[in-house]
């Protein structure tokens, strides 16, 4: 029915390697990776994603707003408490309730928070209540 012609000479279909086969090829470029070979790529997503994410948070001209995060055991009314207390306004809570943005012009605020009970103060450059829970405006 089909005719070699001289262009397909040399390529013949039983030099093919059957479906069956799979990826055993000895090749390692070629042979499925397991769930072993994957553990470098998810270690670096886990722990790059949230330094990306401080980076972005606290690279650029501050202007005033700092996220807040206090221990995890700690209710969104007890941040909002220390943040008041540390001379500071609520801007927004975050998703998870000791996570909250506040605003001070004053540049002790960090100290102040931490004197408060935050364990983390970080000064971020843009408006950082995007996801909140409490629904936060911008300015």
């Amino acid at each position: 029915m089909f005719k070699k012609t001289a262009s397909c000479q040399g390529n013949d279909v039983s030099d093919l390697p059957h479906p069956s086969a799979g990826f055993q090829t000895g090749n390692k470029a070629t042979e499925r990776p397991t769930l072993a070979s994957l553990w470098p790529a998810v270690a670096v997503a886990l722990l790059g994603l949230p330094v990306l994410v401080l980076l972005a948070l606290t690279l650029g001209e501050g202007r005033g707003q700092y996220v807040v995060i206090a221990a995890p055991w700690t209710d969104r009314a007890g941040v909002a408490d220390g943040i008041h207390r540390a001379g500071a306004g609520l801007v927004a809570s975050g998703f998870l309730p000791n996570i909250a943005v506040a605003w001070s012009e004053d540049g002790d605020f960090p100290a102040a928070a931490r004197a408060q009970g935050a364990w983390l103060v970080l000064p971020t450059a843009g408006f950082a209540g995007c996801g909140s829970a409490g629904g936060g405006r911008g300015r």
